[in-house]
């Protein structure tokens, strides 16, 4: 059996400075900027929709991009990217989660930064949604026409939509697109939005029943021209209940 010298300097207390790049100080890390870049989502005419803002500065002034910030230095990612979310997109998001890091030595061109991802789900309005239509400096994009975007943030939504497409599929996230109360072909083409895929009718109503998630609030739509169709709303109980089993919630096949 080895033995191990109670005076090596193997067994003198360690700490993250150990194990650093030989070379990297301390105050040379401090160079190194925080970002939270959300990738506001939202659903409305049948299909996803992104939020952007025009920047007004170098670099790419003029171009589009995601809703962010730097992290105060007193704060958490979760409140740095709620933060900016709320003060970029002017409305709760209904949904926030960090899905991935990015970190590309050169993906700003003032520094370096290191941007934290959030997707962030929503329920604009409708006159917040024609806000870019209008000609306005920030607005709802429909997410396969999205403009020409700075830095990498086209490679940030396309982290944020594979996210939520894996996502959607054991996740109540689609209820966090949703009103409150919904058809079951609201819902249907919700998930054909999120997934980039029709879904058989029968099919799709049976699987979503049969998680038990869905409430018969025995209310109909509403001013439209098509017979009204019956209105649902998401049991989260039933839901977190479920989760409790050890079972995973399967919306769709």
């Amino acid at each position: 059996m080895t033995q191990v010298n109670p005076a090596s300097p193997l067994n003198e207390p360690r700490n993250w400075r150990d194990f650093a790049r030989p070379g990297l100080r301390l105050d040379e890390a401090a160079h190194i900027a925080v970002a939270v870049d959300c990738v506001p989502i939202a659903f409305s005419q049948r299909a996803l929709r992104v939020f952007l803002v025009r920047r007004n500065e170098e670099p790419f002034s003029g171009s589009w991009s995601l809703p962010g910030g730097y992290v105060a230095i007193n704060e958490s990612l979760e409140d740095g990217g709620h933060r900016l979310f709320v003060s970029r997109v002017g409305l709760e998001p209904t949904h926030l989660e960090q899905i991935r890091t990015f970190g590309n030595p050169n993906r700003d061109p003032r520094g370096r930064v290191v941007s934290v991802c959030f997707l962030s789900l929503a329920r604009p309005a409708e006159d917040q949604l024609k806000a870019a239509a209008r000609g306005e400096n920030a607005g709802w994009f429909e997410a396969s026409a999205l403009p020409r975007l700075a830095f990498d943030h086209a490679e940030i939504i396309s982290a944020a939509m594979t996210g939520l497409r894996d996502k959607v599929r054991h996740e109540p996230l689609a209820f966090a697109m949703l009103t409150p109360k919904f058809s079951l072909t609201q819902l249907q083409t919700l998930y054909e939005a999120c997934l980039g895929k029709r879904l058989d009718k029968r099919n799709f109503r049976k699987k979503i029943m049969e998680t038990g998630t869905l409430r018969d609030i025995d209310e109909r739509q509403l001013g439209v021209a098509h017979r009204a169709a019956k209105l649902y709303t998401f049991d989260r109980s039933a839901y977190e209940a479920h989760r409790k089993t050890g079972e995973e919630v399967s919306f769709v096949a």
